[in-house]
């Protein structure tokens, strides 16, 4: 079973990967909301529909991958646990095409497995059939159910990762 969680309005202070979310509600109690923070707008690179990269683990400089104007699209953010790469891709309308997915694996390097990706979900408004169907489709491509959270309600239509592999705005 994936899990869902609603963004709090406004901006948070606290910085979460997308395995420390995983194991956030993996708990007994597991928060009803969740906050995340801005990044900085120098060195963020921005994804409109349609289009994805990748982005790898590096702590030298602030860089940041972000999907813009999601209105009803999602941000999908893949981490490869077998390595410091991730994926983010802008899902037009909420769909993750079949191709779309496998450039994302290709792009995280050889030999990665469904298996081994922690997946994000983010979308604004309520959760709706299209985007649980949408997430079905990933657990159809062999992602553990357990690795894919779904978050709501994104405030400010963007989301993504920066390359420490946390997730913001």
């Amino acid at each position: 079973m994936s899990y869902t969680v609603s963004c709090s309005p406004g901006v948070g202070n606290n910085y979460i990967t997308i395995t420390g979310l995983l194991q956030l509600f993996s708990t007994p109690n597991p928060p009803q909301t969740i906050s995340f923070p801005s990044f900085s707008k120098k060195d963020q690179r921005t994804l409109s529909e349609g289009e994805g990269s990748i982005i790898e683990f590096d702590a030298s400089f602030p860089s940041s991958l972000i999907s813009i104007r999601l209105n009803t699209c999602a941000s999908i953010c893949i981490v490869n646990s077998q390595n410091t790469k991730a994926y983010v891709l802008h899902a037009k309308s909420g769909i993750i095409r079949r191709e779309e997915f496998d450039e994302a694996l290709n792009a995280m390097g050889n030999q990665v497995r469904p298996r081994h990706l922690s997946i994000v979900y983010a979308h604004p408004g309520p959760s709706d059939n299209n985007y649980k169907n949408s997430i079905m489709q990933l657990e159809w491509w062999n992602v553990p159910s357990d690795n894919i959270v779904e978050i709501t309600n994104v405030p400010g239509v963007q989301f993504g990762l920066n390359n420490l592999l946390q997730l913001g705005y």
